[in-house]
């Protein structure tokens, strides 16, 4: 059974259809990229996932169970973490305190433990500290961990919300256009930071990105959205040699900037 299967996921607002009849499946282990043009319907395929969104019809199922009329605090319970297309962190708190405030759902001291500082609540709060440095080294946020995260850079602001979305300790990681506004190097870092994702902690990650050099250097499979519909799904050397997605998509171009790639 897959980690996440998606059978005819269908999404209307009003008159207008988001997405349309989408069948997906997603393997434990995989980096599966999710592309196409702006307006495609890629976000709210990630919204209707973490609950954000309610599904029109269809379904979808992680780790055997129906997300469908679970709300988002269930849905990150059972293992889905995502990051957004635009950063939502908590600009007035520290690094460190962004992180922490992800592990909330995995926190089992109520109001209480919390006030009297019960020693439960303190073997908790030490743990989720050790857990927290522990991401802010595995995303090279250590030396800032102290800085208020608005004052961070932009690619470092990225890698917090990827942090925080791992407090959560998620099995499928949904990463929404991670490297949005990052600049070359940035980008690289951030690909390596992807890889190290599977191969060092084990996540399986949807991601929803435009930069094709990512895309196509560290997926595994991708399908490809337009107009709400899947007009393509393969590994990335069948993707970017499919015509239908030059045409909707990629671009004339891009099959002489891949060509021999």
């Amino acid at each position: 059974m897959p980690l996440l299967r998606i059978e005819s996921l269908t999404k209307r607002f009003g008159g207008l259809t988001a997405v349309n009849g989408l069948d997906l499946e997603v393997e434990e282990g995989q980096i599966f990229a999710l592309i196409g043009p702006n307006g495609a319907g890629k976000t709210t395929v990630f919204n209707m996932l973490t609950g954000l969104t309610g599904i029109t019809s269809g379904s979808a199922q992680f780790a055997g169970r129906d997300l469908g009329r679970l709300p988002s605090h269930r849905i990150a319970e059972l293992g889905i973490g995502r990051t957004f297309q635009n950063i939502r962190l908590f600009g007035r708190m520290t690094v460190l305190d962004n992180v922490r405030v992800g592990f909330h759902c995995r926190t089992r001291t109520g109001m209480f433990g919390a006030l009297f500082g019960t020693p439960r609540a303190r073997r908790e709060a030490a743990d989720t500290l050790e857990r927290a440095m522990e991401l802010l080294d595995f995303l090279d946020l250590v030396p800032v961990k102290d800085e208020l995260s608005l004052n961070l850079p932009y690619g470092q602001q990225r890698g917090l919300e990827i942090a925080r979305a791992l407090a959560t300790n998620p099995r499928l990681l949904l990463l929404d256009e991670p490297a949005a506004g990052l600049n070359i190097t940035e980008t690289e870092v951030l690909m390596g930071h992807i890889a190290r994702l599977r191969s060092g902690m084990g996540k399986t990650i949807l991601l929803i990105e435009h930069d094709m050099k990512l895309v196509m250097g560290i997926s595994d499979r991708v399908a490809v959205l337009d107009y709400g519909m899947k007009i393509a799904e393969g590994e990335p050397a069948a993707i970017k040699a499919d015509a239908k997605v030059i045409e909707a998509y990629l671009g004339t171009g891009f099959r002489g900037a891949y060509a021999g790639s």
